[in-house]
């Protein structure tokens, strides 16, 4: 779906297309010595008229003379074709405006770049034709001389000086062509934008080197395996990379710590007292009791301060230590 700003651009530049039925889209101007106010055609959607009233007739004249065909308009079959393709574009743009469609904008693109470089072709051929198919029976006949008018540009012709440029109505169809373009670019950049937006949010996400909720019944333990089910002794590890490892135990991380010797960022044990309150382990104090069932069976809870630890020493007697105890503890318990 096209956003507001690329559906008002579509919109202009398919009613800017409505201004070539009313302008010029190609000029021939001719300079000579006995014309020395210039005489030249203008060529529109449906027709060609002199700059001047008889300029016209004038360059019939003077092409009668070198044997050059009569440029009739009624006679020129793409004078009567364009009108009716200027209407497609105009029709096919305002379409694009209604279904919001920027596949549609592809495909205008597309066919005005074919048509306006068939318009191009077509007019070089026509200015062949009557350049070089010239009378033999001509009153002026110049051995060699091809009188062909420039494509773009200027030219010199026998005593005349004969430029072929766009006019208004041509450069009303470029700056639609650009307008149609520019939306596309437009529309792709904030696809891109919103594209990078997305990817910078997913990689600082992932790249996040804070613990993250444990989910108790579904995380497994990257040590034992087992599920982590008991928010009283439930673990964590970030690593330096930000992945996020979970434990069912105390002694878990501890083991997994010790064996896999992972380049740690920091580790997280759960506060005893407080189910799922995750609390640094080199900040906690450790009970190591047999009264106390942990999921590994090695009696270990952990306490946010010293004071509740010592509470729950009255409960579970046993001993209080620190997070270097807990893993020489488990090194040998576990004869790692």
């Amino acid at each position: 779906m096209l956003s507001k700003k690329s559906l008002l651009i579509v919109l202009f530049s398919s009613l800017l297309l409505l201004g070539t039925y009313f302008v010029p889209i190609w000029k021939i101007d001719l300079n000579a010595p006995q014309y020395p106010e210039g005489i030249g055609l203008r060529i529109w959607l449906n027709k060609i008229t002199g700059v001047h009233e008889f300029d016209l007739d004038n360059i019939n004249k003077l092409n009668h003379y070198i044997g050059m065909k009569t440029i009739e308009p009624d006679s020129i079959p793409e004078l009567k074709i364009m009108p009716y393709i200027i209407a497609f574009f105009v029709i096919f743009g305002l379409t694009v405006f209604l279904l919001k469609r920027k596949r549609l904008i592809y495909v205008w693109c597309f066919l005005m770049i074919v048509i306006l470089t068939i318009g191009l072709y077509d007019y070089y051929v026509w200015e062949y034709d009557y350049g070089h198919n010239l009378n033999p029976n001509a009153p002026i006949k110049v051995p060699g001389m091809t009188y062909q008018p420039p494509l773009l540009g200027t030219k010199q012709l026998l005593n005349m000086r004969t430029t072929s440029l766009p006019d208004i109505g041509s450069y009303l169809i470029g700056i639609s062509l650009i307008g149609m373009v520019g939306v596309l670019i437009y529309e792709k950049k904030k696809k891109i934008k919103l594209l990078s937006v997305a990817s910078l949010l997913l990689i600082a996400i992932g790249c996040s080197k804070s613990p993250q909720p444990i989910k108790y019944g579904a995380a497994d333990c990257d040590y034992c395996n087992m599920t982590v089910t008991d928010p009283k002794f439930g673990s964590e590890m970030v690593t330096d990379k930000g992945k996020i490892l979970f434990f069912d135990s105390i002694e878990c991380l501890a083991a997994y710590e010790l064996t896999n010797n992972p380049e740690a960022y920091s580790l997280w044990v759960s506060d005893y007292t407080n189910p799922g309150e995750l609390m640094p382990a080199d900040k906690a104090i450790f009970l190591l009791s047999d009264g106390i069932k942990s999921p590994m069976a090695l009696g270990l809870a952990a306490f946010p301060d010293r004071n509740k630890s010592e509470n729950a020493r009255k409960t579970y007697n046993g001993k209080i230590i620190s997070w270097e105890d807990v893993k020489k503890y488990v090194k040998r318990e576990w004869n790692l």
